[in-house]
């Protein structure tokens, strides 16, 4: 056999090993949903799937716990003391105890799923600072400590353990636009037009990352 012959029967049986395969992307179908279907405002830009499998979506106005079925809208009502206090959501996370971190322009608000009310982080760093700047990012380290980028203000981190918070004066703190903490607990900071930047001595340094070549 040529290698002509070759190449056809090897091209045979990719196809007929291709024809094979159940094509399932029929199946798949898409919803876009906006206000009509109950979302509060189209500008989403956070989402989060919980422990309890509800869908979260912050907008710039309000937040929005979907079931697959229907929306329930939180927003601010100067009525309730126990209600969201700024509508404006810019980043979500669910702690290991089931409560959601609500990241707004006005600082950090916990929601408690079973009283089903919300409370504003008010807690001092250990340099008496509290988060009161628009949050940019939440997220958690390996050992479910909880990790903040705040506009202007730097990195906050939450000790679970300790229930204390701790605050990073990072420079140009105005420009910290990602945080991720990895196995080692090493920080990385992503900065808007200036790179990437780490830690892993808890902030007494704060460097430059390159790679072997210095780019």
């Amino acid at each position: 056999m040529n290698d002509m012959k070759k190449a056809l029967l090897t091209l045979l049986l990719v196809l007929l090993h291709l024809s094979a395969i159940p094509n399932n992307y029929s199946s798949y179908s898409f919803l876009h949903i906006t206000g009509d279907n109950g979302l509060s405002q189209s500008h989403v830009k956070a989402i989060l799937k919980d422990s309890y499998g509800f869908m979260w979506f912050g907008t710039k106005d309000g937040l929005n716990r979907y079931d697959g079925s229907n929306f329930r809208t939180f927003k601010y009502d100067h009525k309730n003391p126990q209600s969201l206090g700024n509508n404006a959501i810019n980043s979500l996370h669910e702690n290991k105890d089931g409560n959601l971190w609500i990241g707004t322009d006005n600082g950090i608000y916990l929601y408690n799923p079973i009283m089903e009310s919300f409370s504003k982080l008010e807690k001092k760093s250990q340099d008496s600072v509290c988060i009161t700047q628009p949050i940019v990012q939440i997220t958690a380290d390996s050992h479910e400590n909880i990790w903040l980028i705040v506009e202007s203000q730097g990195v906050f981190y939450f000790d679970n353990d300790k229930q204390a918070l701790f605050h990073y004066p990072v420079p140009d703190a105005h420009a910290l636009s990602s945080i991720c903490v990895d196995q080692q607990n090493t920080v990385w900071l992503g900065y808007k037009g200036k790179g990437l930047y780490y830690t892993n001595d808890t902030f007494r340094t704060l460097q430059l990352f390159t790679t072997k070549d210095g780019k």
